[in-house]
């Protein structure tokens, strides 16, 4: 070959290797080997947990699939030529439900013989997935899918479990369009980590593992199917170059926390060991504690020791996925004290002090007061001059130091001197008695018990007397009251209250405690309590009732004194009275003979030996007696005692016959002073409720459960049918069905009095849209139906509903809605522009942890909370007060994102009277439900903007903005009122065997469970899932008709391994 052929060969080679090597460059910067992992609440931003893990970590950590040497394959496109050769005479179908069209399997399905892990088991990883929730699974080439729950926790054998693959054991075959490589992802594996479906040999000829076409139509819903151009293609649903996985669950972001932490003792000698307890609330994921002492501890419930004196601030952070949060509270350790032998006397005043600090001090420095001072431990000091001295203790431990000062703690005093030309001096040593204390002789023991009172702020306790031999000084009694903690039995009777009260000091020894307390007649006569049987429990290791005495009644309050050993965990409690209870009379049948013989025809002789004692003696010394009144008798000294009388006959007396004796009288009850509940229900439903002349703002079905005994008189009316009125005596809980009179039309469309109505756990959304005819999803799932649709049977809490539209058809194409149970919240989507969105922190000093909306609609979040604020003025937050009051902020329009805003939230002046027709519609401001149905006055709203929505089951719901102002203190009333347009609906019965099981609609739990009836669906096709313990049942185009019931009966797997079928 000459030589200039040879160059042209060179350089056509080097070009050809020029233009082949940026391919194999470019996968290799796609290639993954590290993996993050997270799950995200329902808003579809909240991360909920997270984590990264490698490909070694996988491999080492979970279940491995696959062995390296079988391969598995994904059916590509089958193009009308490949299915000619293979099936000439047969019409084209691109599903080929054989799997025999060969070079469909060669060229793009061939993935490999491949290893890796489940992604189900990566989802448990991190907290797994439930029904309802998708997975998406997102490449570092931006390829991204997502799967329903199903098909990565349940999967078809057809389809076989999805597994992300990290080894490639072999080449791909030489038909292969794309090289998949061989090894690990950064030692060949090119496509690695990829997602592979490991199908099982069921539907091809060659035995081959296979995920066909045809098995991703029979395995999955059509909304996942997969096209490569205009052909079916399984190959398409395998992703290479994973480099995460997304779980999008059901779950409520969680709350920002709220820092908050209790201590068992907040003080004491040192080494004080101190037990904290965090008490946050919003679920807090770690803890960062600070013990003010350098010591640090992340932990939830430390135990920390302070061996050093002093007064320590302790900072506990808590942190979730919303947020964080501190609080501060503080220990005092190592408490300094020290005891005089007196503390007053005449001069000259020899004292002995003596050190009792805790814990082992290194230098003492004691200030006398009169300008002298001492480094001893225990120094004794004499006062040569009268008066009155502060004396201060300094001590040192590891060069750290701390004082103690009691003040006006020794009183010297001049000498006296007697009359009597002359006199000597005399030294008075007193012990000192604290103010207000007392000190008492213990005659039995020869000591003396000092006494100290207490008078805790807390409901009912009024006084807390503590005796012991030695009342520390600054002794502080802590008094609570207190729930009864988990796993402790109640007391015996009724309890009005729990208490905890425990000394300040836990080495504080209490010989005995008078505790004195009161409790409101309204509750002993609420329950029937007889005053005398009311009594104080203490609990140490099993209630023991205390000797409790009843004092007095003052002001329709009962006082009590009680005596206990110590103190711990009380509670009062008293025995209810027996309203039933009758005296009990035993009737005399017979007539008895009565004698009736006085004291002195016993005996008229008066015996001298008596020696006026007055009575016989008996024993040793009677025996002694009658031995010398003989030897007396016998020398007739005295006489001898007559013989006794013989008995006289006695004369029948007979009493006459008996007559009834009056029963002891039954203790009388106020019934009107108790209180019950009274259940109104009505058939049909939704009527109005009056109560003694006034409408109440409820609708039936409805419970009052605080109604004081005695008459009322119940109204039960509907628009445009004649109300129904009764008396009703209440003197129990009670029920009461009123049949209203309506027509035959109207009686057979009802759902009947629905008695179960305040225990559903579901509500629903009405979705518009403008333009309508769209289709919508709730999360991901497909709902059957197109706006504008009822979407009723969701479980309360947060949603996400989508619409289904060519891109920027509408301002947002997903809207994040708060369903309440029993009632629909409506949810809009516009045309147009995407509004402008700020980032802004809401915070409020007043109304922290105060659940919050945003321009009326309330999504389940507390404040403080990120949030995203659409458009730039005009936006406002709501939140409601423990008055009831809905309170409002405007947002300022130059807040910008990521600034923070301290709300402060107007005053509370305004009304509002919210009508609808028809009436009985359950109204809300600003998204809190206000517990009342129209016609009704909301009182207690603030100035400003606000939402007023009303729903009402069967009909459509309605909102309307309005706008409330305050002239100058005048009333700021307004009046909304709304016309409600019906839907038709139906009712869904779902049961199953065994019963228990959840029921799904919208590929979500509904929070019920069989059997249950939906009723208000709107009439349409469902697909109805029922989850038991052992496996599920799926049924599809379930129908609802107009004002029917359709059945729904599944019968569930009874055990063994989990059954996926459909019946």
């Amino acid at each position: 070959m000459k030589r200039p052929e040879q160059a042209i060969i060179i350089l056509v080679v080097l070009m050809l290797a020029a233009a082949l090597l940026p391919a194999p460059v470019m996968a290799a910067s796609y290639t993954t080997t590290e993996l993050r992992i997270a799950k995200y609440a329902n808003d579809g931003t909240t991360v909920l947990n997270e984590t990264k893990v490698d490909y070694h970590w996988l491999k080492a950590n979970l279940p491995v699939q696959g062995d390296g040497v079988t391969r598995y394959y994904h059916q590509g496109p089958v193009f009308e030529g490949n299915w000619e050769e293979t099936h000439p005479d047969k019409p084209y179908d691109g599903w080929n439900p054989g799997e025999d069209v060969l070079m469909s399997m060669l060229v793009k399905a061939d993935l490999g013989a491949v290893m890796g892990t489940d992604i189900k088991d990566i989802c448990d990883y991190i907290g797994g997935a439930k029904e309802g929730d998708d997975i998406a699974i997102c490449s570092s080439d931006g390829w991204r899918k997502a799967f329903p729950y199903s098909i990565i926790y349940e999967p078809h054998p057809r389809q076989g479990p999805a597994v992300l693959c990290w080894y490639s054991g072999s080449g791909s075959g030489p038909d292969a369009q794309e090289a998949q490589g061989q090894g690990y992802p950064d030692t060949g594996y090119v496509v690695g980590m990829r997602m592979i479906f490991f199908a099982d040999t069921s539907t091809n000829p060659w035995g081959w593992h296979i995920f066909g076409n045809n098995d991703m139509k029979e395995c999955w819903d059509e909304e996942y199917w997969c096209k490569g151009g205009d052909y079916w293609s399984a190959a398409g649903t395998s992703g290479k170059w994973v480099s995460e996985i997304r779980i999008y669950s059901q779950e409520d972001p969680p709350e920002e926390p709220f820092a908050d932490f209790t201590t068992n003792v907040t003080g004491g000698t040192i080494p004080l060991a101190v037990q904290f307890t965090d008490t946050s609330e919003g679920e807090p994921e770690t803890w960062e504690w600070n013990f003010g002492d350098g010591s640090t501890s992340t932990e939830q419930n430390p135990v920390h020791t302070y061996t050093k004196p002093g007064t320590y601030t302790i900072t506990l952070t808590v942190t979730n996925a919303a947020g964080s949060d501190s609080t501060e509270n503080t220990v005092t350790a190592g408490s300094i004290s020290f005891t005089a032998s007196v503390t007053s006397g005449t001069v000259p005043l020899t004292v002995e002090f003596t050190d009792t600090s805790g814990g082992e001090p290194e230098a003492w420095e004691w200030d006398f007061g009169d300008g002298e001072t001492s480094d001893e431990q225990n120094p004794t000091h004499t006062y040569e001059t009268a008066g009155t001295y502060d004396v201060t203790l300094t001590v040192t431990y590891d060069g750290s130091s701390d004082s103690i000062t009691k003040e006006k703690y020794i009183t010297a005093s001049s000498g006296s001197v007697s009359g009597g030309g002359g006199g000597s001096d005399s030294s008075d040593s007193t012990t000192q008695v604290p103010e207000n204390t007392t000190a008492t002789p213990d005659e039995f023991a020869g000591e003396i018990l000092e006494n100290q009172t207490f008078q805790p702020e807390v409901p009912d306790i009024e006084e807390i007397i503590i005796s012991t031999l030695d009342i520390p000084k600054n002794l502080t009694i802590s008094c609570e009251t207190a729930d009864l903690p988990e796993g402790l039995p109640e007391p015996p009777g009724e309890v009005y209250r729990y208490y905890t009260i425990t000394p300040g000091d836990a080495n504080a020894t209490i010989d005995e405690a008078v505790i004195r307390f009161s409790v409101p007649d309204t509750w002993i006569q609420e329950n029937q309590i007889d005053i005398n049987d009311l009594c104080l429990y203490r609990y140490n290791g099993n209630w023991t009732a205390l000797a409790t005495r009843w004092t007095g009644t003052t002001n329709e309050t009962h006082t009590y004194e009680a005596t206990s050993p110590g103190f711990s965990l009380f509670a009062i409690s008293g025995k209810k009275v027996d309203p039933t209870a009758t005296a009990t009379v035993t009737p005399v049948k017979t007539a008895t003979p009565v004698v009736s013989v006085t004291p002195a025809e016993e005996n008229k002789t008066t015996n001298p030996l008596m020696f006026g004692f007055g009575h016989p003696i008996t024993g040793l010394p009677g025996l002694l007696l009658d031995a010398v009144r003989a030897f007396f008798v016998l020398i007739n000294v005295i006489p001898a005692s007559p013989p006794p009388a013989a008995d006289p006959m006695p004369e029948p007396v007979f009493t006459p016959d008996p007559v009834p004796a009056t029963p002891a009288p039954v203790p009388t009850v106020d019934i009107t002073r108790m209180q019950f509940a009274l259940s109104v229900l009505s058939d049909p439903p939704n009527a109005l409720i009056d109560l003694d002349g006034e409408y109440t703002g409820k609708t039936t079905p409805t419970v009052f459960t605080s109604l004081p005994g005695g008459n009322h008189t119940l109204r039960v009316r509907m628009d445009g049918i004649e109300p129904q009125e009764r008396t009703v005596m209440l003197a129990r809980d009670d029920e009461v069905l009123a049949e209203l009179p309506v027509a035959p039309s109207i009686r057979s469309a009802s759902p009947g009095p629905l008695p179960e109505w305040d225990q559903n756990c579901y509500g629903g959304v009405y979705v518009e849209s403008f333009p309508d005819g769209v289709e919508i999803r709730v999360g991901n799932h497909k709902v059957n139906q197109k706006t504008p649709v009822v979407v009723y049977g969701l479980k309360e809490g947060r949603h996400t509903i989508r619409v289904q539209e060519a891109k920027g058809a509408f301002k947002s194409d997903r809207e994040q809605v708060w369903v309440e149970k029993n009632s629909i919240t409506p949810v809009t989507f516009t045309s147009g522009n995407p509004d402008l969105t700020r980032s802004i922190r809401i915070e409020s000093d007043e109304f922290k942890k105060k659940p919050f909306s945003i321009n009326g609609r309330y999504l389940g979040d507390k404040l403080p909370k990120k949030v995203d604020i659409k458009g730039i003025g005009g936006s406002y937050i709501t939140t409601r007060d423990n008055d009831g009051g809905y309170r409002s902020y405007r947002i300022p329009a130059t807040a910008e994102s990521g600034d923070t805003v301290n709300a402060v939230f107007s005053d509370t002046p305004c009304s509002v009277l919210v009508t609808s027709v028809p009436s009985g519609a359950a109204i809300s401001i600003d998204g809190f439900p206000t517990g009342f149905a129209t016609p009704y006055v909301i009182e207690k709203i603030s100035e400003g903007k606000h939402l007023v929505s009303v729903s009402k089951p069967g009909y459509i719901p309605a909102e309307q903005e309005f706008h409330l102002t305050d002239y100058h203190g005048d009333t700021c009333d307004a009046t909304v009122k709304v016309i409600l347009k019906p839907y038709t609906w139906g009712s869904l019965n779902v049961s199953s065997t065994p019963p228990g099981a959840e029921i799904h609609l919208y590929g979500r739990d509904t929070g019920e469970k069989t059997p249950h009836t939906f009723h208000y669906l709107d009439i349409g096709s469902y697909t109805v899932k029922v989850v038991g313990e052992h496996g599920s049942r799926t049924i599809e185009d379930v129908i609802i008709s107009p004002y029917a019931t359709a059945e729904c009966y599944v019968d569930l797997p009874r055990g063994g391994l989990k059954d996926l079928g459909a019946p």
